[in-house]
């Protein structure tokens, strides 16, 4: 890993799109949650979701902090061994944020009637607001999407499953608990594809672009 790194690190342009990356990271990160706490002072709409009739709330927190974060750490580990495919993958989490804010802004929601907050510490370090339950931020599921981007993002064939198991388990423990809509769990997915696939597709272009005209 070290010695991929300095290979890396040696060519201008990739130092450039890494540093670029990692702004873009951490404006669409930093964007994202000034305007999730911004969001809860807004009224929405309040959905009939038939399956959240079906299920006793219950407060999976802990487990779904588990399972979500695992699935990250495990990927990244992967991802860290290649430069290349790190910087790909801040690239689709960075998109997959902004995405994020933009759907929830355009579709208001307000959270079901008998939520259980979800405890995430992260998340509630990176809002600095002690104080605040974000509970607004449905449309969509925040966790849902990571986990279906590690899952995207994975390279192992263990790694693989495991992503999948938790983006079975974490969805479900997640509507259990009430904190999002069905909606919330289904639209989630296919934008972390889409985020996944863009990215890699923007790739390929460049790649095509600058391949020497011999060789095509």
């Amino acid at each position: 890993m070290i010695k991929n790194w300095k290979l890396y690190l040696q060519k201008p342009a990739f130092r450039n799109e890494f540093a670029l990356t990692c702004l873009a990271f951490f404006v669409a990160g930093s964007q994202n949650i000034h305007f999730i706490a911004e969001f809860e002072k807004r009224q929405g709409t309040r959905l009939n979701d038939f399956v959240l009739h079906l299920l006793t709330p219950t407060d999976f927190s802990t487990p779904i902090f588990l399972i979500t974060y695992s699935t990250v750490l495990i990927v990244l580990l992967e991802l860290l061994a290649s430069p290349p495919k790190l910087t790909k993958g801040l690239q689709m989490f960075a998109l997959l944020s902004f995405f994020r804010t933009l759907s929830i802004f355009l579709v208001p929601l307000e959270a079901p009637a008998d939520i259980i907050f979800l405890n995430d510490p992260f998340a509630n370090i990176l809002l600095h607001q002690p104080d605040l339950q974000v509970v607004k931020d449905l449309f969509f599921s925040g966790h849902t999407a990571t986990i279906a981007l590690m899952y995207f993002l994975a390279q192992k064939k263990w790694a693989k499953i495991y992503c999948g198991i938790a983006l079975i388990v974490s969805p479900t423990l997640i509507l259990w608990q009430h904190v999002h809509y069905t909606i919330d769990i289904i639209a989630a997915i296919p934008a972390a594809y889409f985020c996944y696939r863009f990215v890699n597709w923007l790739h390929l272009q460049r790649n095509l672009r600058w391949q020497p005209q011999s060789a095509l």
